[in-house]
């Protein structure tokens, strides 16, 4: 027979927290690593839109960054993008006065999808006077390949 050796108080307090800690402490980093979670943020579209906007206050729909009445008469209601762009986009003008007994203009992509939208202090060239305005674009990702890289 052999000879039973006897733990201590002290050695078996000892073998508890080790074994306590070998089981909890992967647990509780397990916990942890789950809650950290990296956030991309795309921020595509709204580099689309600044894009778009800038191009289109550049265009030959505006002069000195007024847009032309007889140009937007011209587009509105009308599924046309005046400035070509791997984004779709649709465009509004409004007015607080009535110009010709209308005050909203709007045209380009007519749907859906992600969107970004952004407004903008704008004026519309009317008989060589500025009537202020608000120029509201939105893009949208219509996750179509509109454009190849």
């Amino acid at each position: 027979m052999g000879k039973e050796s006897k733990m201590s108080m002290v050695e078996i307090l000892i073998t508890v927290f080790i074994f306590i800690n070998l089981i909890f402490v992967p647990i509780f980093l397990s916990s942890l690593l789950s809650k950290i979670s990296v956030g991309i943020e795309d921020n595509a579209l709204k580099r689309a839109a600044t894009e778009i906007a800038e191009n289109i206050l550049n265009s030959e729909l505006t002069e000195n960054g007024a847009f032309l009445l007889d140009k937007l008469n011209a587009l509105d209601k009308t599924n046309t993008e005046p400035v070509w762009h791997c984004y779709a986009y649709h465009m509004w003008i409004s007015t607080f006065q009535k110009i010709d007994n209308k005050n909203i203009w709007e045209f380009g992509y007519q749907g859906g999808g992600e969107d970004f939208s952004m407004e903008l202090p704008s004026s519309i060239a009317v008989a060589g006077n500025i009537v202020p305005a608000k120029f509201r674009l939105t893009v949208y990702d219509t996750n179509a390949v509109r454009c190849k890289i």
